[in-house]
């Protein structure tokens, strides 16, 4: 049997297991997400959630810090703007789809609040081909540091574990990468 990684020894508020080699990947990117966001007053992230007919996933795109609300407000835009067209490019079909957008933290069959600690939207988009039964939420957030810091606040945030671990090792092994 494969040893494996409790999620709760590396953050108090993360569930479930990974294989045990993802380990160094994700302490090193939570040390990069605490570097990135170090001394800035705002964070910024966008979460894209996909959907097809048979699947569904979702990716953390970005996350950044800035020191001013108007900065991480342009830089929501020019990733929603980038994405969309990235997406329109990869799926000509594509295009918006007016239906507002739900939180994150609301089941779109049952329109319920799943309660918890979930950051607040600062914009969305809907894509997709409602035809083929493929869409995409782009979700953008912007959170001010307070008394808890930054990386603190996204560490903490229920409805993004999923994700927001992935993003960590992918940056944790990028960053080990560029030390060599």
């Amino acid at each position: 049997m494969q040893e494996v990684l409790r999620m709760v020894t590396l953050n108090p508020h993360w569930k479930g297991e990974r294989i045990l080699s993802l380990k160094k990947p994700i302490v090193r990117g939570i040390a990069e997400l605490h570097r990135i966001l170090n001394g800035k007053d705002f964070g910024s992230f966008t979460l894209e959630s996909s959907f097809s007919y048979d699947d569904s996933w979702e990716e953390l795109l970005s996350i950044d810090g800035w020191p001013s609300l108007d900065a991480a407000q342009a830089d929501l835009v020019e990733t929603l703007i980038r994405r969309t067209e990235q997406l329109f490019r990869e799926n000509p079909e594509w295009r918006i789809i007016e239906n507002s957008v739900l939180p994150v933290n609301v089941l779109p069959a049952t329109g319920s609040i799943v309660p918890g600690r979930f950051p607040v939207e600062a914009g969305a988009r809907k894509l997709g081909n409602p035809v083929m039964y493929e869409s995409c939420y782009l979700r953008s957030y912007i959170i001010e540091r307070r008394e808890t810091p930054l990386a603190a606040q996204i560490l903490a945030f229920d409805g993004i574990a999923a994700p927001l671990i992935s993003y960590l090792a992918k940056i944790g092994q990028v960053a080990a990468a560029v030390e060599i």
